[in-house]
């Protein structure tokens, strides 16, 4: 995801689906509101 200067890698050494949890948890970490994510 990339927003302005802003680039979140997500970590995903197995190839699947990011849990909502660790998801949050991302996001949180970030900076990115919920609803900034659910306009992408």
């Amino acid at each position: 995801m990339q927003n302005g200067n802003l680039a979140i890698i997500f970590p995903d050494p197995h190839g699947r689906d990011i849990g909502p949890r660790l998801l949050g948890k991302i996001l949180r970490t970030a900076g990115v509101e919920r609803i900034d994510w659910e306009q992408l």
